[in-house]
């Protein structure tokens, strides 16, 4: 295997999060140290906009995701749960990002009867994708797996509180119930719980 022979004959090897550590002692049977060392973002810089701007009212609740738009990501499991709460809140869900799971999820919109609370934006420039975070009310995610996540880290920087499954390199910063929520992966009912 090639993955493995480059990862035993490199200098050094490190990993952006522990997840990422832990995959490669199992998938490639290394044995040797792996380092980890965490990404970062830079401090966004964007004008501020208000919801009006992006046509949403102040009284009503504004959850949103960004990643691309496959099976993964996991979408589906975020429309199950906010199509059990569409009754008892008034709530936007805002999706940044397009790619090939977009038809699917629109169809899915339909079938759950969420058309008046999904809004799908397709791709964004870093400062649009900051203007949303920093008007949303909370930042969600039922990815299957993540390696890092740095989608927290922006999200975090606009002091959103995130609900995400606990699968993935996000564990190494999301102290549950301190700086987000973690939910036992596919537990949608703790998940609307949040």
């Amino acid at each position: 295997n090639v993955v493995t022979a480059m990862l035993k004959s490199a200098d050094r090897v490190v990993a952006q999060s522990n997840d990422t550590k832990r995959n490669a002692y199992t998938y490639y049977k290394i044995d040797r140290p792996i380092e980890v060392i965490p990404l970062g973002i830079k401090k966004p810089v964007f004008e501020r906009k208000r919801r009006t701007d992006f046509g949403l009212s102040d009284d009503e609740i504004v959850f949103c995701t960004i990643g691309r738009l496959v099976k993964r990501k996991n979408i589906d499991d975020i429309c199950s749960v906010l199509s059990h709460l569409k009754n008892d809140y008034s709530f936007k869900f805002l999706i940044i990002g397009d790619g090939p799971e977009r038809g699917h999820l629109e169809a899915l919109k339909v079938k759950l009867n969420l058309d008046d609370h999904v809004r799908f934006l397709g791709n964004a420039t870093d400062e649009e994708k900051f203007q949303i975070l920093a008007l949303s009310d909370f930042y969600l995610s039922t990815a299957l797996h993540e390696g890092f996540g740095l989608v927290f880290l922006e999200a975090m920087e606009c002091g959103l509180p995130i609900v995400c499954y606990d699968r993935g390199g996000q564990n190494d910063f999301l102290i549950s119930g301190k700086t987000g929520y973690l939910v036992e992966l596919g537990n949608k009912d703790k998940f609307r719980s949040r």
